[in-house]
């Protein structure tokens, strides 16, 4: 029972770490796809100049507005001009906004972190500029992470993995209790098989018997009846002359006889062997 209770929050577990990398991996193409379609676009922040307003790492979401409606204090993602030195985005606030002799519109920005403004002065040529709207922190990490093709692999690769091994674990153990019982019918259909062989085996061995035995019956019936027409045939080959005188009769007998002619009829004389006599008196035939 402790076992299944150990399983069974075994699986909750991994069904719950499954679902927060899904949540996870769901969530990280939102946070591309989201602000696009509200018109918002994403930076990262690599430097530290804007570090107490929002840190090292973090993704900021920046909202077109038309260059007329700047004011100071606006935080914008701009590229300082070429003489500046500087080829990289700037995500500064400006501090300062004036015209030049022409009447067009001069930006001064600084970072936060940063104790003076930065040495150039610039004007923006677009017709929209990107203002910051929002922060979220840490999240550029993930962002700068996923742009290393390698990394990107690895980070869509092993979730990707582990959710589809997660998942076979639990349709393994929704199946297991239809595993368990398929092989329960495969056993007791094997023993039937088996108890059916060996019911089969010895009734093929009891009628084997049972013919073998009256084979011998018949034989020993054959023997018998051939036993009985030759003593038959003993008999009736040894069998002697019939003697009859009124109710006394001698028959079966083997002997040695000599008939002697007496006047008035005849005298048996000389027996040496009488057998199965009925009657053993000496007779007198007329």
């Amino acid at each position: 029972m402790a076992e299944k209770q150990k399983r069974s929050a075994l699986r909750r577990t991994g069904s719950a770490l499954g679902n927060l990398v899904l949540l996870v991996l769901v969530l990280i193409p939102l946070a591309y796809i989201v602000p696009s379609a509200f018109g918002y676009e994403r930076y990262v922040i690599t430097g530290g100049s804007m570090s107490g307003t929002f840190e090292k790492g973090s993704l900021v979401f920046e909202e077109p507005v038309p260059v007329e409606e700047l004011a100071v204090g606006d935080i914008i993602t701009y590229l300082p001009p070429p003489d500046s030195g500087v080829q990289t985005l700037v995500t500064h606030r400006i501090v300062e906004m004036g015209s030049d002799e022409n009447g067009r519109q001069v930006l001064i920005t600084q970072g936060d972190a940063n104790p003076d403004p930065d040495p150039w002065k610039f004007s923006l040529t677009a017709d929209t500029q990107p203002v910051v709207r929002a922060a979220v922190p840490h999240v550029g990490w993930v962002l700068i992470a996923m742009a290393d093709r390698e990394i990107r692999m690895l980070s869509i690769g092993i979730p990707a993995g582990l959710i589809a091994l997660m998942s076979l674990v639990e349709l393994l153990g929704a199946l297991r209790p239809s595993i368990r019982a398929a092989a329960k019918l495969e056993a007791e259909r094997a023993a039937a098989e088996k108890a059916a062989e060996k019911a089969a085996t010895l009734a093929a061995r009891q009628a084997e018997q049972d013919a073998r035995k009256a084979k011998q019956d018949r034989r020993s019936a054959a023997r018998r009846t051939g036993d009985r027409r030759r003593a038959g045939e003993q008999r009736r080959a040894g069998a002697g002359r019939r003697v009859r005188h009124g109710k006394t009769t001698v028959t079966n007998c083997v002997c040695s006889v000599e008939l002697l002619q007496i006047s008035g009829g005849a005298q048996l004389r000389n027996v040496p062997l009488v057998e199965e006599a009925r009657s053993r008196d000496l007779m007198h035939i007329r």
